[in-house]
């Protein structure tokens, strides 16, 4: 994978996308101290935060330097982009969990089940904030305050009451059993 500088400019527009999902100041309370950048790999572009030290590591004048050291180990993944937007990556997610209202809060059962790769049902949801909105992504967390993964709802909060309890909330875009699926 080639590492490839975020420039500012990017990276606002990155920002504004993350704040405007999930909460104003979310992107910058996410980067800290970091800088972002990209790894490349073909077509697939991950973005990931790494100390701002590692940058005299990886770059010399602005291009990538020869070196075994790569942030896909070492640096936090924020996510990948697909279809020109990004999509939040697992290793994020936790830490934003404390700091938005995109939160879908489900049962043991149904928090099982999203782990497993389905989507959320009605009788699933023990909470969710009435104000979000059909299309909007959410935190999906257990009933242990873990977060599972990151649902898009299918319908505004404020009907989820009038649902038969079949019928679908919001529809699992990852989840943490991504990994077993995929490797096991």
């Amino acid at each position: 994978m080639i590492p490839k500088l975020v420039e500012p400019v990017e990276w606002q527009t990155l920002a504004e996308e993350i704040d405007r999902e999930f909460g104003e100041g979310i992107s910058k309370a996410v980067l800290g101290s970091k800088q972002p950048l990209y790894m490349v790999e073909g077509e697939t572009k991950r973005l990931y935060l790494v100390p701002p030290e590692w940058i005299e590591t990886l770059f010399l004048n602005g291009e990538p330097r020869k070196t075994s050291f790569s942030p896909r180990f070492l640096g936090k993944e924020v996510g990948t982009f697909l279809r020109g937007h990004l999509r939040l990556g697992l290793h994020v997610l936790p830490e934003i969990l404390g700091m938005t209202q995109n939160l879908l809060k489900v049962t043991v059962k149904a928090g099982e089940a999203f782990t497993y790769g389905r989507s959320i049902l009605k009788e699933g949801v023990v909470d969710i904030e009435p104000s979000l909105e059909r299309g909007e992504r959410v935190l999906v967390q257990g009933k242990d305050g873990y977060c599972l993964g990151l649902a898009a709802l299918s319908i505004d909060a404020a009907k989820i009451g009038r649902l038969a309890p079949e019928k679908l909330v919001a529809k699992n875009l990852t989840d943490i059993g991504w990994y077993i699926r995929r490797l096991g």
